[in-house]
């Protein structure tokens, strides 16, 4: 698949994932090492939210030059320095970053939401998760100027109300944006879709399908799932979306 050009935001904000190569956060110790590592940069970017699974490390952050790729290089590099000291020497990430602009005060707000709610996704075993939503406004390296601008004493209301939101574009998903989109959303590769339990895995591509609206022969062509399966997929899901607007 080929590589499409990094887009850049309009307001220099966006949601990170930085994918590791293995279970790089799996103890809390490694975890205080990353957030120490974000610490370091803290003068140069205003994080907004974050969240840390076993492998992988969601951020909304604003940078303030604007160089995304500066300020991931120096966060990725103090973390891997510090990690390959410790525990194992080699590439600790993946080459290539996911990244998502946030053009608008509005998609800014439901990306930090999305984020801060990672450690209540239903169906997986978050209890090795963290994430900024516990201590928000304690949190030192959290910049909570944003939210409470916008936000006030709204703040936990409004990340208890509708917490499944998602940013959605209007135009169509090419391959890749699918393919983030699930990593996002369900913090999977989208090749690792196939390996769920059978629940699982249908409620996830039915709702991929729904939200993208992409077909079943993209989704066969992304995930390598049966065609045929899709298609049972598919029909089901707009089924019960037809039950449930009747």
């Amino acid at each position: 698949m080929a590589r499409q050009a990094r887009k850049y935001s309009e307001i220099n904000t966006y949601t990170i994932v930085l994918r590791g190569r293995t279970d790089i956060f799996c103890s809390p110790a490694r975890k205080s090492m990353f957030i120490d590592s974000m610490l370091k940069h803290k003068d140069c970017a205003s994080v907004y939210a974050y969240a840390i699974t076993n492998t992988d490390a969601y951020i909304v952050v604003n940078v303030a030059d604007g160089n995304i790729s500066k300020y991931v290089k120096g966060i990725t590099v103090s973390f891997a320095r510090k990690y390959n000291l410790r525990f194992s020497f080699g590439k600790v990430f993946y080459d290539r970053y996911l990244s998502e602009p946030l053009n608008n005060t509005d998609s800014v707000l439901v990306a930090i939401k999305n984020i801060n709610m990672i450690t209540q996704t239903p169906g997986i075993d978050t209890s090795n998760w963290i994430s900024s939503y516990n201590d928000y406004f304690s949190d030192v390296l959290i910049d909570t100027s944003f939210v409470t601008d916008n936000l006030g004493s709204r703040f936990e209301e409004y990340h208890l109300e509708n917490s499944g939101a998602q940013l959605v574009k209007a135009k169509k998903f090419d391959d890749q944006e699918v393919a983030e989109y699930i990593y996002r959303r369900y913090h999977i590769k989208a090749s690792e879709v196939c390996k769920l339990p059978k629940e699982n895995l249908v409620s996830i591509v039915g709702e991929v399908m729904k939200v993208t609206k992409v077909s079943a022969r993209q989704v066969a062509r992304i995930t390598m799932l049966p065609l045929r399966m899709l298609w049972n997929i598919a029909k089901k899901t707009k089924t019960m979306e037809k039950v449930k607007n009747d």
